[in-house]
């Protein structure tokens, strides 16, 4: 069902406290649900949770031409 949003322009909160990461289907680290939510309005698509905590050691094939070791947090 589809229904109208409004991005919140106000930046997410830094967490008080570690372990809030979540991995999003994308394949993206986020650091916290908040962060996910709000990446999810702007792209103006639907962004679900793989699992909690950093996308970092899933079992997929990194993209070509970027190593393992590599990680980025886009907030």
């Amino acid at each position: 069902s589809a229904h109208c949003v409004v991005c919140r322009a106000a930046p997410c909160p830094v967490p008080s406290s570690p372990g809030q990461e979540l991995c999003g289907n994308n394949n993206v680290t986020y650091i916290s649900s908040c962060h996910l939510r709000q990446a999810t309005c702007f792209l103006g698509r639907s962004i679900g949770v793989r699992h909690a905590g950093s996308c970092a050691g899933t079992p997929e094939e990194p993209p070509d031409g970027e190593s393992e070791e590599e990680e980025e947090n886009f907030v």
